[in-house]
């Protein structure tokens, strides 16, 4: 089931791009190879086939054209597109002949293969011409039927979609194309389209007579190109393209194609092929949607087709982007990769609760955190050195405070080519000379210890190399306001509204993510023209700077931009050019004041809601995200929009014509019913066959059990206009197949998708989060509120995004990463932006901020050096102890932070002798520096640290065992078992008490006694390492830069006082401030690392549940959303402290126990339960076989369903015992997905077996999807026969498989 879902899941998102060509990895000979490849009699034969399959489809094709000549636009057009389809695959046919003849330099071959081309061609043109004037001709009858901007863009549009064959139209049908033109205001397109005609033919209708008769309008053209033009209407083509046709203005497709690929890519496309090839590293900087992940999957498919044991690692920042990556590849590769070895699987995942063919997969797609922790796992050595590419999405993360220094410290780790990938870097060449950095290291520590065999490349390669990738869509932004102000809800925003005149001049640059649509550039110039004056801006005219009868593209919108720009700031800083630009500014509706109810921001949201979703029904403006940063809101927000549809949809239904509506519609379906029930008995007593019987039984099924698809378009079906279910193309199976996979989800987030509406955020578990998106890309829900989960890397491409309330996280990395999503490539030509509840100062900050600077974060930890400890101490061979020492220097020697600040170093250095020292005296390293004690449980806990540390200080002192104690039943006691949950939720659950009453109780004193104990032992080290720090800094006269005036003043040096302090007076530090920021600690020290414990009042929320198991009491304490999180992450702390004891107690087969471990044991477990239960999760028991009892790649086990009911027809019956594609004498329900039939059979041998004897005799098995189910075994004295007459009555299916 597993498997299946990722495949739908994958499909989903891929589409029809599905490649099917088998990727088998095969060593051959160089000199077989050139021996096997095709001969030119071969290559002949093959040519001469295609050729003659052409000219026997030929008169077919005539005659299909003729046909549908006679039909309307709609069937032209589909004829039209089957046509082009056809002739580019002849084409690439023949130019496969063509590569291959090339090869054997058969001149002769190629000759034939060139006149075959443009026999084809000639073949081709006559038919495609018809279709495009037939088109033509209806598109020009339907604009003098109906003279609007519709029918006229419609018929531009086909015009430029067709402008290759219309250039090669023959003079009298070039002659209607210029009538047709000039009639609807475009006679400069017709009389440039006219100028470029095809010469066919000498005489009085050549192209020297069309272009006699159209000289004079061209000459018109031509001159007045020079002529500067300031008119504001849109009778000219070019400004009627900007400001009609701005949606439809796209970037030129590439022409020259790649064989490496099944499309045209871009030169910047090409460039991450090549570096691929090349094996190097390489930096994408790209928009949102652009393609940049293209190159994630060529790298991964070049890993796949090198060998079957190297392995490509894909690093998403989320789960859910985990969970889509996954899907994908599953999609794309599962299928294709064959004569993969026992025990190899395509793709596996792993995040820090899942975890799925982690080191046996070719593909593994995981987090950062997860990846660090195989790097730095000495057990995993081996398995980093078969990495080949890592692809890192994202990157801009490494930036963030939180998990930026993993990100930092994988990429010092890996030894193999890094593929780094992002929209949002404001510095790439910084990041970019880090990267290079990091190479040249790796190439020097490889040539240094001798390594067998180089990397065939270390070069960071930045595409692009210069400029900028632009988007292939505009963002319009939009302000919401409520209809109080008897506005329309949603006003349009030009960007220019929100800058300030003076500090644009001052500054000399617009804000760097700041663009115009070309309508904004129009608007922008004609207010220009008149503030300005016309000669001051001629220079910017759009007529000036494109010729007008041709179809404008992405390039000269670009230029446009730019022009504008350009001009505006290089005004002259002067007064009256101060009160023009200001005056343009202000034309534009920018800041104005804000709506009193903003300020109760909640309220504001929830009132006015609904009607925001209305208007955006309204005007076409779905599918729209929501993004919001309070998880609250998520579920909310579209409640309050299902309350009004609910309203509205009561109003319908106590209207006299519903309910007279609905009285007949019982009337039929009763009357149905009766029908279907009849011809059912009928069926019986004449004794037809049992598939007839089946038939009816599926019809009246479908009568009396509604089906999820049914269930979730009902309300469609009945109310279009009160849900915001739009046309979809799923049907019944794909809807089960998605339904299916969830089980005893929130009851509101079912009734929100039969309002074509959900929510997306981290508290969703993966199968609501998954489904939500695959529903959403199969455009049957429409509006989804999410927090930032979907704005790293989710493919949910959507029209519109709605920020709703302000937020600190709504900064200006979070804007653009959010509003990168609008747009649909494919589907939408623009993008909205709207802000809805933010503030008019906030808006103008997001608008016109550019993206933060990537400059690093604190780049060690004491954790981070003991796992490296353990890296080079644990490593078996000396060959990889020297690697793993040298992967170890590389991540303490190039931290990110020093291109911005050099003396980083030094004080790192300093901070690591403070570790080892910590480190020793906390007895996890010996003198020899090999790990020991409890550093294994340190590690593993390292996302925790300092109480990480603090919790095995515990462990050390023994006042944990101290805490336990039995009761006659030999059974930990309650109350025990309460303290240790006390102390870990102190540790471990680390979020802010709300009041002091809601805080947790003190601490037991012997915990509290030991705790205080561990801090005074930090300072006490620290202390003792300052005052050896200091001499390594010391100077007899300390020359400084004082901070304001930025003379230099010599001062003495006298310790680890500041020497700027000690000029104020201060001889020494207390421990209260040493690693506070009024500290006066000498700059090269570094405390913000300190392993020490804060006295905080924390939340007692794990207590709180451990001891009621209802989540309602823990939501009291937190935003309702964020109870599932918390919980969460304190339940896999809890599985990794007992997992991490139990490796280090007792042996199991033992008989003496730990009381501790019994502990820990019982508290994960019964949290676990009643975590599960809280929030719905049942566990599904998973089918034997492949993972248990023998190789992976097997047939059987990949069709069965997992848990424990079968279900068809509408009827759940319950499976006993766990059965698997061994057991023997079994009941098999098989169920075909494409014919939509289920099916019993019998077994005696075992469930494999017979399997494979079906492959290779059903139809079913060879075409079409099927899934299995093993429903019972029959034990001795059973017949297997009544067996399966009983379950053909229960599940009504038939057993006559073919």
């Amino acid at each position: 089931m597993y498997s299946r879902f990722m495949q739908r899941y994958g499909e989903s998102l891929e589409g029809s791009n599905i490649k099917d060509d088998p990727i088998i990895c095969k060593k051959v000979d160089k000199k077989k190879e050139k021996e096997a490849k095709t001969s030119g009699s071969a290559i002949e034969l093959l040519r001469k086939k295609l050729v003659s399959d052409v000219k026997s489809g030929y008169s077919k094709l005539e005659e299909r054209v003729k046909m549908c000549r006679k039909e309307g636009v709609k069937e032209q057009e589909d004829v039209l597109q089957e046509l082009k389809i056809k002739l580019s695959n002849l084409q690439a046919q023949l130019s496969s002949l063509q590569g291959k003849a090339g090869q054997k330099q058969n001149k002769k071959v190629l000759a034939d293969i060139e006149k075959d081309d443009n026999e084809l061609k000639a073949s081709f043109t006559p038919l495609i011409q018809k279709l495009v004037y037939s088109i033509l001709k209806l598109r020009y009858k339907a604009w003098k039927e109906n003279p609007s901007d519709a029918t006229k863009i419609k018929m531009l549009l086909h015009i430029k979609n067709n402008i290759n064959v219309i250039k090669e139209f023959k003079p009298e049908l070039m002659e209607d194309v210029v009538k047709y033109t000039k009639e609807i205001d475009c006679e400069e397109l017709g009389a440039g389209l006219a100028s470029q005609a095809v010469e066919n033919d000498s005489g009085p209708g050549s192209k020297k007579a069309v272009k006699a008769s159209t000289c004079s309008k061209q000459d018109k053209i031509n001159k007045s190109k020079a002529e500067p033009q300031s008119e504001k209407g849109t009778g000219n083509f070019i400004r009627y393209q900007l400001k009609k046709m701005e949606k439809y203005i796209t970037k030129t497709a590439p022409n020259e194609s790649d064989p490496r690929v099944n499309f045209n890519p871009d030169l910047w496309q090409r460039d991450i092929f090549d570096a691929i090839d090349a094996r190097e590293s390489a930096l994408i900087i790209a928009p949102t949607s652009s393609g940049k992940t293209y190159a994630a999957y060529y790298a991964m498919e070049s890993v796949l087709r090198e060998s079957d044991d190297g392995v490509a690692v894909f690093v998403a920042p989320t789960k859910a982007l985990v969970n889509q990556v996954a899907a994908t590849v599953c999609a794309r590769f599962s299928k294709r990769k064959q004569n993969l070895p026992p025990g190899k699987s395509v793709y596996g995942t792993f995040t820090r609760d899942y975890r799925f063919n982690t080191t046996d997969c070719q593909i593994l797609i995981t987090v950062p955190e997860c990846l660090e922790i195989l790097l730095l796992c000495p057990i995993q050595f081996q398995w980093t050195k078969k990495l080949r590419y890592v692809i890192v999405d994202e990157i801009h993360n490494i930036g963030g405070e939180s998990r930026g220094e993993v990100w930092e410290n994988i990429l010092s780790l890996i030894r193999c080519p890094v593929i780094a990938l992002s929209a949002t870097v404001q510095n790439p060449k910084d990041l970019l000379n880090w990267l290079q950095t990091l190479e040249n290291y790796k190439e020097e520590m490889d040539r240094a210890s001798g390594r067998g065999e180089m990397r065939r490349s270390y070069k960071v390669r930045m595409i692009p190399e210069s400029g900028k990738i632009e988007r292939h869509s505009d963002l319009v932004k939009y302000k919401y306001y409520s209809d109080e102000d008897g506005t329309d809800g949603i006003t349009y925003v030009h960007p220019i509204s929100y800058l300030n005149a003076q500090e644009l001049l001052n500054k000399g640059s617009f804000p760097e993510c700041m663009t115009f649509s070309p309508s904004e550039c129009l608007d922008l110039f004609d207010v220009m023209a008149d503030k300005f004056g016309v000669d001051a801006v001629q220079n910017v005219d759009p007529l000036m700077l494109f010729p007008r009868n041709r179809f404008l593209d992405r390039a000269d919108i670009q230029i446009f931009n730019s022009s504008i720009s350009s001009f505006i700031l290089k005004l002259e800083n002067s007064q009256a050019n101060m009160e023009k630009l200001n005056e343009v500014i202000t034309h534009f509706p920018g800041l104005t004041k804000d709506q009193a109810g903003i300020y109760d921001e909640r309220n504001y949201l929830i009132d006015y809601f609904p009607a925001l979703v209305k208007t955006l029904q309204k005007k076409n403006m779905l599918p729209a995200l929501v993004f919001t940063f309070d998880r609250g809101y998520c579920v909310r927000l579209p409640a309050e929009v299902s309350d009004t549809f609910e309203e509205e949809i009561e109003e319908i239904k106590n209207t006299q014509e519903y309910q007279k509506k609905q009285a007949n519609k019982e009337k039929i379906e009763k009357a149905m019913k009766k029908i279907i029930k009849k011809k059912k008995n009928e069926a019986a007593e004449s004794e037809k066959t049992r598939k007839n019987v089946n038939a009816v039984s599926l019809a009246i099924t479908s009568v009396d059990d509604i089906s999820p698809y049914e269930k979730l378009m009902s309300l469609y079906q009945e109310f279009p206009l009160q849900t915001l279910v739009g046309p979809n193309n799923l049907d019944r199976d794909s809807m089960f197949n998605i339904m299916s996979n969830l089980k005893l989800v929130k009851k509101e987030y079912m009734e929100l998708m039969k309002y074509g509406m959900s929510y997306h955020h981290a508290g969703n578990n993966s199968k609501m989060r998954s489904t939500t998106e695959m529903l959403f890309r199969e455009k049957f829900l429409n509006l989804v509120v999410c927090t930032t989960t979907l704005a790293q890397g989710i493919h949910m491409p959507c029209q519109t995004v709605v920020f709703a309330g302000d937020s600190v996280f709504l900064n200006s990395l979070n804007y653009h990463q959010c509003s990168g999503r609008a747009g649909r490539r494919g589907f939408d030509q623009q993008g909205n932006v709207i802000f809805f509840g933010i503030r008019e100062s906030k808006i103008a900050r997001l608008m016109n901020s550019n993206l933060p600077l990537i400059s690093g974060n604190s780049p060690t930890s004491i954790s981070k050096i003991l796992r490296l400890f353990l890296l080079t101490s644990d490593t078996q061979s000396p060959e990889d102890r020297k690697d793993a020492i040298a992967k170890a220097l590389g991540s303490l020697n190039n931290p990110l932070l020093v291109l911005r600040n050099e003396s980083i170093i030094t004080q790192l250095q300093i901070f690591f002798l403070f570790a080892v020292e910590f480190l020793l005296a906390q007895d996890y390293l010996d003198e020899a520096g090999h790990a020991r004690g409890f550093s294994g449980i340190v590690t593993h806990l390292s996302f925790h640290e300092p109480y990480n540390f603090a919790f095995c200080h515990l462990l050390q002192e023994g006042v944990l065992h101290s805490l336990i104690t039995r009761n006659s039943k030999q059974e930990i006691t309650e109350k025990s078992l309460r303290t240790l949950v006390l102390v870990l939720n102190y540790m471990f659950g680390m979020v802010p008490a709300p009041s002091k009453k809601e805080a947790l109780p003190p601490l037991p004193a012997d915990i509290q006694a030991s705790v205080d104990n561990y801090n005074k032992s930090i300072y006490s080290i620290y202390h003792e390492f300052l005052h050896t720090a200091a001499n390594l800094f010391y100077k007899p006269h300390y020359k400084s830069v004082l901070p304001l005036s930025g003379l230099k003043h010599d001062c003495p040096d006298t310790g680890f006082v500041d020497p700027l302090a000690e000029l104020a007076g201060v001889t020494s530090i207390s421990d209260d401030t040493i690693d506070t920021l009024s500290s006066n600690l000498r700059r090269e020290l570094v405390t913000e690392a300190l392993p020490k414990l804060e006295k905080l009042p924390i939340n007692g929320y794990a207590l709180e549940f451990f001891i009621s198991g209802d989540k309602t009491v823990v939501q009291q304490k937190f935003r309702v959303n964020d109870t599932f999180f918390h919980l969460n992450s304190f339940m896999l702390v809890l599985m990794t402290i007992k997992t991490s004891l139990q490796e280090i107690g007792p042996d199991s087969s033992q008989d003496t126990t730990d009381d501790l471990i019994d502990a820990f044991t019982e508290i994960s477990n019964r949290f676990t339960k009643k975590f599960n239960k809280a929030f719905g999760i049942e566990k599904e028991t998973r089918s034997w076989g492949c993972h248990k009892i023998h190789e992976i790649n097997c047939y059987t086990c990949s069709l069965m369903v997992e848990g424990r009911i079968v279900e068809h027809s509408g009827r759940k019956w319950s499976v006993k015992g766990r059965l698997d594609c061994k057991s023997e004498q079994c009941v098999i329900f098989i169920k075909c997905h494409t014919c939509r039939i289920g099916y019993i059979t019998t077994c005696l041998m075992s469930v494999a077996a017979k399997i494979d004897s079906l492959r290779t005799t059903s139809t079913h098995f060879k075409e079409h999807e099927v899934s299995l189910m093993v429903i019972s075994r029959m034990r001795k004295g059973e017949d297997l026969n009544t067996a399966r007459i009983q379950w053909m009555q229960k599940l009504r299916v038939h057993n006559e498989i073919k």
